[in-house]
């Protein structure tokens, strides 16, 4: 099993729906999958729209369990928006710092940046 990193890096949900797909795909396929959102990326948490949030909903029946997110960019969303938006359960949620994102970037097997 190979350790794999889809980091999302805008908020255009026609590309976050095929990158969101393609993360499925490789854990349909039984491989340890995760999701990064970065920068722009993290606006899809509060208003990525209905298929986004239908997409972020499937991953635990996947076996994707968390998503990480850059620490400073959810809070300054947080502060652009409620928190009781959020697309996604908190719970699932995995806030990392900068140095924490290094060290699941080298944990890795192959990251795709979308």
């Amino acid at each position: 099993m190979k350790n794999i990193l889809f980091i999302l890096q805008n908020a255009q949900p026609d590309n976050t729906l095929d990158n969101l797909d393609a993360a499925l795909t490789c854990a349909a396929m039984g491989q340890q999958t995760s999701i990064l959102l970065l920068a722009q990326g993290t606006a899809l948490l509060f208003d990525g729209g209905a298929q986004v949030q239908e997409k972020l909903a499937m991953l635990p029946l996947y076996g994707i369990d968390s998503v990480y997110v850059a620490a400073d960019a959810l809070e300054q969303k947080q502060h652009e928006q409620s928190i009781s938006s959020l697309l996604i359960d908190r719970e699932r949620l995995r806030p990392l710092s900068a140095q924490a994102i290094q060290q699941l970037l080298r944990e890795q097997h192959a990251v795709f940046r979308f």
